[in-house]
């Protein structure tokens, strides 16, 4: 997740938060046109690295230098997909899909919190969700983005918690899209 979940709890009352949280794949627009033969393209943020498959419309290319950068050199049209012309803003996607994703609440450094965490998929799920256990997600496409809750709830006369240091970790299988 490139921007992590973080809240303040002030344990003393005890208190209780929810909120959405969002994965979605490795993703940038292309910031200039390109047409069916070029194999530089522009994006507007450095997000790949040398190596990496990406899409953008139905074309799939291969980062073959300048991964770490916003201007890539690409194999175009690789695994049997058509070089074509693509327009500046055209959405360009890491090509992974996953299967069996899950994310689970975990904490590792002092006492465990992980009980104060429930996950689901909706805010309403969360008043059934069971504290601390995994959230499936399922199968992903590279395209998709994925939405659930969380909510952390600080029991009262807790020694104060500036903040909490459970994590969410994110597991699954990646695949070539």
């Amino acid at each position: 997740m490139s921007s992590p979940d973080s809240d303040t709890y002030d344990g003393s009352l005890g208190e209780s938060r929810d909120r959405q949280l969002f994965v979605a794949n490795e993703q940038t627009t292309i910031a200039q046109a390109i047409d069916a033969v070029s194999s530089i393209i522009t994006l507007a943020a450095a997000r790949f690295a040398d190596g990496d498959v990406i899409i953008t419309d139905s074309e799939e290319m291969r980062v073959l230098s300048g991964g770490g950068t916003n201007v890539l050199n690409v194999q175009r049209a690789i695994y049997s997909t058509q070089p074509a012309a693509h327009s500046q803003g055209s959405v360009v996607y890491a090509a992974c899909n996953y299967s069996d994703l899950t994310v689970q609440p975990v904490d590792t450094t002092g006492t465990d919190e992980s009980s104060w965490c429930k996950l689901a998929l909706t805010q309403s799920g969360l008043d059934t969700a069971v504290s601390g256990k995994a959230l499936v997600l399922g199968d992903r496409t590279c395209r998709s983005t994925i939405s659930f809750w969380r909510r952390i709830t600080v029991p009262a006369d807790t020694s104060a918690q500036k903040k909490t240091d459970i994590k969410l970790r994110l597991t699954g299988t990646m695949s070539l899209a």
